[in-house]
């Protein structure tokens, strides 16, 4: 980060600063990691060359090998090789390179990293005021390189590599201004999809016969089933990691789909590592009594894969982006399998959105998982209004804590008073991305041999579909119901 007390940052000690953003007029402060430094390239060759020559930088070394991959996105994160804080002079001379599209410190949020990129958005409170933004942007050498197609008063401002300021402080001046509803970094955010394990067997959670020493501890999908199974007319949007589109128990229940990263149609992950939103999908409306694999909640009902991230990497502007395509597509539903540890005005107005305006004024379901982290807050955007926050129950029927009887003590549901409901979340069955276990399933007589399955999927990630599965079966019933 560029130092200097500016809007965006304040002093808090001896050397030491804050910086924050504005969500709708409150400062949600960030602490900068200066031990971890994020980059992003213009291309995957950009990147590539540099990760060959980082090396020859004895005190920088890459921090997780998730981040180190190749990826659309072209980032990378590294760290100091002893811990400390990375020189200034490092970083000055790696922003001068001109492969580099973005540099910056990691940000830190009760645990989660994010890293801004080079670009903010910014909500006109009068469109008639778009003149002023341009001042502003001519001001600070800004580029506005693109407005919002649904919301014609929103713009993306980009800021130059070489600008005195960097974008969290450029997003609060902007905001001070007074000018906007909202103005606020574009983020990079890590371990948003927050799932556990892989492989395991049986659908304790529709149907609990005592696989795992309790009995009767389950959603009784099968009274819902002499209902309905589900209308092929209700859409089920999964934002997530993209959805294997050839799978054999989901093809049949595609819909047109989106890319929200390169902005074109289809909905297939990235990469071979992100099984995320191929495993989320499978619980939501799997094929049923097809002779293969699992059943989803709804298996008569469509999924809409809509791909924003890859592997544990999203970026807010494609988070947000899918969830408007989706609400102007024709989702009914809308699968949020990932948690914020803050919440990002942006988000929080594709959100709202959806809410309010999604099928045809009646508004989308929204669905979110609550977190992960054991606590007793709700996670963003779980928490936000009207959105169904999704806690994770073990095979007990409690919560899932770090205690619960189940052997994963490496986590437990987020919890208190911003839940709406619980739903089973550990060792869920479901559909798998065939690329992601390669030629090495699991030898256990208890896992999947089917590589096109697992048996492990677990946290509020595997929660959160079967309460959008459920809600597809209501919608299925009765279409005309409100969110």
């Amino acid at each position: 980060m560029i130092f200097g007390n500016v809007a965006g940052m304040t002093k808090a000690g001896v050397g030491e600063e804050e910086f924050f953003y504005y969500n709708y007029g409150e400062k949600v402060f960030l602490r900068e990691r200066k031990d971890l430094l994020f980059i992003r390239f213009f291309n995957e060759e950009d990147r590539r060359e540099f990760m060959s020559d980082v090396t020859s930088i004895s005190s920088l070394q890459p921090w997780k090998e998730a981040f180190v991959k190749g990826n659309e996105f072209n980032t990378v994160v590294l760290k100091s090789a002893n811990g400390a804080e990375i020189p200034r002079e490092i970083y000055y001379d790696l922003r001068r390179q001109e492969r580099v599209r973005t540099i910056s410190c990691l940000m830190e949020y009760q645990g989660q990293f994010s890293a801004a990129t080079e670009e903010f958005v910014v909500k006109m409170r009068r469109l008639s005021d778009r003149h002023r933004l341009e001042g502003l942007a001519d001001q600070f050498h800004c580029e506005l390189f693109q407005r919002e197609e649904f919301e014609p008063d929103i713009f993306f401002v980009r800021c130059p590599n070489d600008s005195e300021y960097d974008t969290i402080q450029l997003a609060a001046f902007f905001y001070e201004t007074g000018l906007f509803d909202f103005s606020a970094p574009d983020f990079f955010i890590f371990d948003a999809f927050q799932s556990n394990d892989t492989y395991y067997a049986y659908q304790w959670g529709l149907k609990n016969t005592g696989q795992y020493g309790t009995f009767m501890k389950d959603i009784k999908i099968e009274a819902a089933w002499e209902i309905t199974q589900g209308d092929e007319d209700i859409v089920v949007a999964v934002v997530d990691s993209g959805v294997e589109l050839t799978h054999l128990d989901l093809a049949a229940n595609l819909v047109s789909g989106y890319n929200a990263i390169s902005g074109v149609s289809g909905g297939a992950p990235l990469s071979d590592d992100s099984p995320h939103g191929t495993n989320v999908a499978g619980i939501v409306a799997a094929k049923k009594d097809n002779n293969a694999g699992i059943s989803g909640v709804a298996p008569n009902c469509k999924i809409m894969p809509i791909c924003v991230g890859i592997g544990s990497q999203v970026s807010l502007t494609t988070v947000t982006s899918g969830i408007n395509w989706a609400k102007n597509h024709g989702a009914d539903v809308i699968n949020c399998s990932w948690s914020f540890a803050q919440a990002y005005p942006q988000l929080s107005n594709s959100v709202y959105g959806a809410l309010s305006s999604g099928r045809n004024g009646k508004g989308c379901v929204v669905v979110a998982g609550s977190g992960n982290d054991n606590s007793p807050y709700v996670s963003y955007p779980a928490s936000f209004s009207s959105v169904v926050a999704v806690g994770a129950i073990s095979f007990d029927g409690m919560r899932k804590s770090i205690s619960s009887p189940d052997g994963e003590t490496n986590w437990g549901s987020n919890y208190g008073s911003g839940l709406t409901m619980v739903a089973p979340g550990v060792r869920i069955p479901t559909t798998d991305q065939l690329g992601n276990k390669g030629a090495n399933p699991s030898s256990s007589v208890n896992d999947y041999e089917d590589l096109d399955y697992t048996g492990r999927f677990g946290g509020t990630s595997a929660a959160t579909p079967h309460v959008a599965g459920v809600a597809a079966l209501m919608l299925s019933m009765y279409p005309d119901l409100t969110q």
